[in-house]
């Protein structure tokens, strides 16, 4: 089978340097990023820095304590202290410093992974109480959408780089680590089935931000009607699948307009919308303000704070 040098257009990685006040914050965040990898592409990408990339023969050990969120797809995992371990849709693999690992994905599969790299005392401290063990590196937190969506605010904050990102940046990490801990002291199979199917719908509707996936498609992929689907949606969000969508997407055109350099039509042909009138129309019915309206308030706000 030829590999595939397929790329998906919301891959993003960084690699961060830290300097004196960040260490003094007490954590200081090294990296982070998504990237699907599709079947048969060769793993890991090109593009990161010599210490962290790695082959399956060799694996590799750092300094740093990494979270690595799968959100589609399968593969392994190995390290040191923890026998082979399979990698499912969402599962966390923990990196600990120090740690020899690999990992990889199913060559049919691929997978789609969240990461993030950090290190200082913080961390220092919550491994050395045992907060986190090598022996359980792989956490089964299923779909979670406050996860997805730290990761994201995490990489939106690094590409915007606003007055001390990496302190905000640093805090959502905190958070994150806070979050994972609570799984790791809870059975999550004791969720029932219909949370974890909206669980999972809502990670499928982040994950397609920037396109225009319906809430018919969404059922299909998790199996189940689209009557019952949308009627067990709206119980548990209040909103039908397509409005919340939706939601996303108009958040998501917020934090893309709040970039100056950013034209309306951009914004649009990012979000997958049909024609920049299209996306203008339908942002309008949602917010009360047309994109070029916001955007300017924006732009001024954003002088007024420099």
């Amino acid at each position: 089978m030829k590999k595939t040098a397929n790329k998906s257009k919301a891959d993003f990685f960084k690699y961060l340097t830290v300097g004196d006040e960040d260490k003094q914050w007490g954590i200081e965040l090294l990296n982070a990023g998504v990237t699907e990898i599709f079947p048969y592409q060769n793993y890991p990408p090109l593009g990161h820095p010599p210490e962290y990339n790695f082959n399956w023969q060799s694996g590799r050990t750092l300094d740093s304590f990494s979270i690595i969120y799968i959100t589609k797809g399968k593969g392994v995992f190995e390290s040191k202290t923890a026998e082979t371990i399979p990698v499912s849709e969402g599962s966390i693999i923990l990196l600990f410093p120090g740690e020899w690992h690999r990992y990889k994905p199913n060559k049919k599969s691929g997978w789609k992974e969240y990461f993030v790299a950090a290190k200082g005392k913080v961390i220092t401290e919550l491994l050395a109480n045992d907060f986190f063990k090598k022996e359980r590196p792989i956490l089964k937190i299923g779909a979670d959408e406050k996860i997805i969506e730290l990761f994201q605010y995490i990489i939106s904050t690094i590409q915007k780089q606003p007055v001390s990102f990496m302190q905000v940046a640093a805090g959502a990490f905190h958070f994150m680590i806070s979050l994972l801990y609570a799984h790791s002291k809870q059975n999550h199979r004791n969720s029932n089935r219909t949370e974890q199917i909206i669980q999972k719908a809502k990670v499928i509707f982040h994950q397609h931000v920037d396109s225009n996936i319906s809430g018919p498609q969404v059922a299909s992929r998790l199996n189940v009607s689209y009557p019952w689907f949308r009627r067990m949606f709206k119980h548990y969000t209040n909103i039908s699948p397509n409005q919340y969508h939706q939601q996303l997407k108009i958040q998501k055109a917020k934090d893309l307009l709040s970039d100056p350099s950013k034209a309306i039509k951009e914004v649009s042909s990012e979000l997958g919308y049909d024609s920049a009138y299209h996306f203008s129309k339908i942002f309008k019915t949602c917010t009360g303000y047309a994109p070029s309206h916001f955007k300017r308030i924006k732009t001024q706000f954003l002088k007024t704070k420099s």
